[in-house]
């Protein structure tokens, strides 16, 4: 029996820390929750598989550069039919019905040449040809190698844009990814505050209700010696009934915050959290050294870039466009048949594989020079290039302008950023001086010394300090994050932010 009472009293010990560690609350701080976020959330998630996509259409590119190794193939081929075909006997067309089965194969290694967008190619095939009809035979012709080369004369060069414009595309998705994952630490920032601010809120709710109720029963003795009128013993009951409802109200902002918060860190719903507020850093940062980094490293930099190379490119296709198009194509190569009807004797010969890779093979040679001149087109291409002249014109005034915009948004985001260590400081000294005048102020009206009036605005300018030295804290933290995403740098840290995009993209 004894045994059964120290078990069950053991049990109740280890159920009742199970329940106390249970509501433990999770300690976030504004770092932690970054972490978080960058872990979790699904903004980070959508601009990863972003920078993934950007990833691949630049291995895309790439691989225009290397050689392509391709196997085609006519496994089987029936045919049935009437066929226009060339009688040598009597030197006329006519039809004729024939029946084979034909089947080919194909081995090609081809390379872009990005210098002049032409590609060279190497080219080894087999082709066999069974005829079906009364004297059936198998006809073979290889083809050992044939090497050639194609080009677009005075045309559009694809591969050297290409060349110029796919490697900015990366860098700018690199930067983009930095970017938006500031972007995402600007969105923490809001959430993780605006929990803050409810529960410094409620906190105060709770408070001055406290405080206004003991108030309360003070002005009812003081009504009721005479020091305080009828209409401010009411005033202070309706406010103590209006703080009775913001207490409510406060409490269901505190938990719409929190589920806030969690479901954008990607947290169970049921966990409780406590915020620990960061402290603030006197960090000034120079505007000219912020401007620099911009310049350098900011998306908007390098989408100017794009813009007016895309633009050079347009213009550079429509005008290959307004002229003549040539193309050349020329290649040299062996081949050789085996097989075949031998009219003299008047039978079949079929043809095997091995001869047909047999020394004494045909040359074979082509070469071909195409042009299409317009002669008559009403001036559609020459418009086709005004039009393209005048977007790209009216592109880079826009560009030069939102270069103008940009350098100017940098400069006023640092000089707000420069202010925000002192407005953080001047609230906190604001909440004390606030602090230390409701003291003063609900002591003298224990004493009869002031009128309610004054009580009420001594509580108002408490709680709107207490509320100010949070809000200054996240402007501060809101308004560096924002200096981040402009610069892509850490001054605090003075290192540029960097990503292990390798290690990014293995973890995808």
């Amino acid at each position: 029996m004894k045994n059964i009472k120290g078990i069950c009293i053991l049990g109740l010990m280890f159920s009742s820390f199970f329940v106390f560690a249970q509501q433990e609350p999770f300690i976030l701080t504004l770092d932690g929750a970054c972490r978080l976020a960058k872990s979790n959330s699904l903004s980070v998630f959508i601009n990863k598989n972003s920078f993934l996509s950007s990833y691949w259409e630049y291995r895309t590119y790439k691989a225009d550069f290397l050689p392509e190794l391709t196997l085609k193939s006519n496994l089987v081929s029936y045919n049935n039919s009437n066929r226009l075909r060339y009688n040598s006997v009597t030197k006329t067309d006519s039809y004729v019905h024939t029946k084979d089965l034909n089947s080919d194969v194909s081995l090609s290694l081809r390379q872009n040449v990005g210098l002049t967008g032409g590609s060279i190619f190497l080219e080894s095939s087999l082709d066999r040809n069974q005829n079906l009809g009364d004297q059936e035979f198998i006809q073979y012709a290889s083809r050992p190698y044939r090497i050639g080369y194609s080009q677009k004369l005075f045309g559009y060069n694809r591969l050297k844009w290409n060349r110029l414009l796919e490697p900015k595309k990366y860098e700018k998705a690199k930067r983009e990814y930095l970017s938006n994952l500031e972007g995402v630490y600007i969105t923490t920032c809001n959430y993780f505050f605006n929990y803050a601010l409810a529960q410094k809120n409620l906190e105060n709710a709770k408070y001055n209700y406290d405080q206004t109720n003991v108030m309360v029963q003070i002005a009812h003795k003081r009504f009721n010696i005479g020091t305080i009128e009828k209409d401010e013993l009411l005033q202070l009951e309706l406010q103590l009934n209006n703080q009775s409802i913001a207490l409510q109200e406060w409490e269901v902002r505190v938990q719409k915050s929190r589920v806030q918060l969690l479901s954008f860190l990607r947290l169970s719903q049921d966990k409780e959290i406590k915020v620990l507020l960061p402290s603030v850093d006197s960090i000034r940062i120079e505007e000219s050294l912020a401007l620099d980094h911009a310049r350098k490293s900011n998306v908007l930099m390098i989408q100017n870039e794009l813009t007016l190379l895309n633009d050079q490119s347009h213009v550079a296709r429509v005008k290959s466009e307004q002229r003549f198009q040539a193309n050349l194509n020329l290649s040299y190569g062996i081949n050789k048949a085996d097989g075949s009807y031998d009219y003299k004797n008047n039978v079949p010969v079929n043809g095997s594989v091995p001869n047909v890779y047999q020394p004494k093979f045909d040359d074979y040679q082509s070469f071909a020079v195409t042009l299409s001149v317009p002669l008559v087109d009403w001036g559609k291409r020459k418009g086709r290039v005004e039009m393209a002249k005048s977007r790209q014109e009216v592109n880079r005034i826009k560009v030069e302008q939102s270069q103008i915009d940009f350098e100017q948004n940098v400069l006023t985001t640092v000089m707000e950023f420069n202010l925000q260590y002192a407005k953080v400081k001047a609230s906190q000294r604001s909440q004390q001086i606030a602090e230390d005048g409701y003291e003063v102020t609900s002591q003298r009206f224990r004493n009869g010394n002031i009128e309610v009036l004054q009580l009420n605005n001594a509580q108002r300018d408490r709680s709107n300090a207490l509320i100010k030295v949070i809000q200054s804290k996240q402007n501060y933290w809101k308004s560096y994050f924002t200096v981040r995403k402009f610069t892509l740098y850490d001054f605090k840290s003075e290192v540029a932010l960097t990503e292990d995009f390798e290690a990014l993209i293995q973890n995808l």
